[in-house]
């Protein structure tokens, strides 16, 4: 509205001290148009940027014996979360070369295969079973995944049943 005022005035003709100033104004105002109408097409386009240049990423699992990963092999920025429920989670995260990825993936399947028992990949074919007397601890308590049995230890010498003076 002022920027038409300020237009109308020039064409008017003004005196010339005041259309210069007017004519300054104009041009101030023309500018500042154009860095507005910049600044509105850098925002509104904002999220189709971030789209491209940002991987969001949001990974659940359930289940024991689940793998999880959330990384980047291009160098695009991550941002996400891997949440998983279950035994013997395996998780990874962050930026990996194509061949370390693939090797973290082969390290997490054989690390699951060894865990569950299983010999079905041929790298993990000279695994042993789990031990017997290896235990699962139930997903309710503060300790989760495998455990050891351990056997009672010994007792070293004898206690005194009575206090010292007493016959």
């Amino acid at each position: 509205m002022h920027r038409q005022k300020v237009s109308e005035q020039i064409d008017a003709g003004a005196p010339s001290s005041a259309a210069s100033d007017n004519e300054a104004l104009l041009n101030n105002l023309n500018e500042e148009a154009d860095v507005l109408r910049h600044s509105l097409n850098l925002f509104s386009n904002i999220d189709t940027y971030l789209e491209e240049k940002i991987s969001n990423i949001e990974n659940h699992a359930e289940g024991d014996d689940t793998i999880q990963f959330m990384v980047s092999t291009d160098g695009k920025p991550l941002n996400g979360k891997n949440h998983g429920v279950g035994l013997r989670l395996k998780q990874a995260g962050g930026h990996f070369k194509e061949p370390s990825l693939q090797q973290i993936s082969q390290d997490f399947t054989t690390i699951s295969l060894h865990q569950t028992g299983s010999t079905r990949s041929p790298r993990n074919a000279h695994a042993s079973a789990a031990d017997p007397e290896t235990t699962a601890v139930p997903p309710g308590t503060p300790f989760n995944g495998r455990g050891f049995t351990l056997a009672p230890k010994p007792i070293s010498g004898s206690v005194p049943s009575s206090s010292p003076g007493a016959k």
